[in-house]
């Protein structure tokens, strides 16, 4: 890419895009999604959360599944929402400590190894999924250019400013654009 080239802000996306999916080693790329894979009402990637619950606790979502049938993953998802609205918003709260349904606990995350010689716990992080996805729909007319997730959850969004606009705005311009109203809202 010729870096003297003039960017756009869809431009400046792409290339973000690129970069988390593609220009990294394999083990280390995010899940390149959809817009249409989000959950607005629940800020996150449903899709992705049961994936990774299904993966990582077979034998919990088996379980899961037998007692609420059709409606699993709608009940995982309202629970894990529900923990992190409890807790004053905190998903780093439900992250650390997971969800219960009933009496059956499930973990949203596999932290890492504190050593190298940790190999289940190596082998349990890999089962993370972290996944991108552009131009998220946070609420009516509020668009957030990228946000990143792990385990299907909401973490981290990301605003892309162009080169035309850092020029022609005032860095108070630039802040008002990514605004507290700009934040998924669980």
């Amino acid at each position: 890419m010729n870096w003297q080239k003039f960017m756009d802000e869809k431009e400046y996306q792409r290339f973000l895009v690129r970069c988390l999916t593609e220009h990294t080693p394999i083990e280390d790329r995010l899940r390149l999604r959809t817009n249409a894979d989000f959950c607005r009402q629940f800020a996150m990637d449903k899709v992705v959360l049961i994936e990774f619950l299904e993966t990582s606790q077979p034998g919990k979502m088996k379980e899961l599944s037998r007692i609420y049938k059709a409606k699993r993953d709608e009940m995982i998802a309202q629970a894990a929402n529900l923990e992190y609205a409890s807790q004053g918003g905190s998903l780093i709260h439900a992250l650390k400590h997971g969800v219960s349904l009933g009496q059956i606990h499930l973990d949203l995350f596999n932290p890492p190894p504190d050593s190298p010689l940790e190999k289940g716990v190596a082998a349990d992080w890999k089962k993370n999924i972290f996944s991108v996805v552009g131009e998220v729909w946070a609420s009516d007319g509020e668009i957030i250019d990228h946000v990143i997730f792990l385990n299907g959850l909401a973490v981290a969004t990301i605003e892309m400013k162009s080169e035309a606009a850092t020029k022609s705005d005032s860095k108070e311009n630039a802040d008002d654009g990514y605004d507290a109203s700009k934040q998924v809202a669980a």
